[in-house]
């Protein structure tokens, strides 16, 4: 998924966090790849 926009840090399920960058791309767990895309802080893409 890709950042569209400025977020605040993410926690994955696993505990680990990562401070976003707008415009790169990350591979997150599902829930919270979804939970980002729902309230449109990243979109999906193919990498």
């Amino acid at each position: 998924m890709e950042i569209l926009r400025p977020t605040p840090s993410i926690y994955q399920e696993g505990g680990e966090s990562i401070d976003p960058i707008v415009g790169r791309k990350y591979e997150l767990d599902d829930t919270t790849a979804a939970r980002l895309i729902r309230y449109k802080f990243a979109r999906a893409v193919d990498e």
